[in-house]
């Protein structure tokens, strides 16, 4: 093999190899993310570890095992029981959404409620100061909601 074309296969390698490095680190990032080390603490001692949709978290609590969490005062598209594509895509869109404010959030306040008919703890959020359920409709990604029937979201 010429060293001309030794060079350019070590040159190609270096690059994959590059990529790939960048690659493992944005993987490490958005596993660590769904893990919850990415979440700030809250000032209870609990720790938003994932993001399960639009308005439903995990919460790890140090008296407690994880919670599933119910926020209140909001309701988002359904990604789980989405009833058109156009809801399955807003329901995704407002997890990520969700999911985003939370990791840039300096402070997280998390006030535990009861539990709702699917044992869900319920609980109002804050973040750096503002209600998430602002946050969250004021974005366009939920609608207002204080319990009872909800309304579709499919067109």
């Amino acid at each position: 093999m010429s060293t001309e074309i030794q060079y350019r296969l070590r040159k190609v390698l270096s690059r994959a190899v590059l990529v790939t490095m960048a690659l493992a680190l944005l993987v490490t990032a958005c596993n660590r993310l769904e893990e919850g080390g990415y979440f700030a603490q809250t000032e209870s001692g609990c720790r938003v570890i994932k993001v399960i949709d639009g308005d439903t978290i995990d919460l790890a609590c140090p008296e407690s095992s994880v919670e599933r969490t119910r926020l209140v005062g909001f309701d988002t598209p359904e990604k789980f029981d989405a009833r058109c594509d156009a809801e399955l895509q807003r329901a995704r869109l407002a997890e990520d959404y969700l999911r985003g404010i939370f990791a840039k959030a300096d402070t997280i306040e998390v006030q535990r409620l009861g539990l709702d008919r699917y044992h869900r703890r319920l609980a109002v959020v804050t973040l750096d100061g503002r209600d998430l359920a602002e946050h969250m409709i004021s974005a366009g990604h939920a609608r207002a909601y204080s319990g009872g029937p909800r309304q579709g979201w499919c067109p």
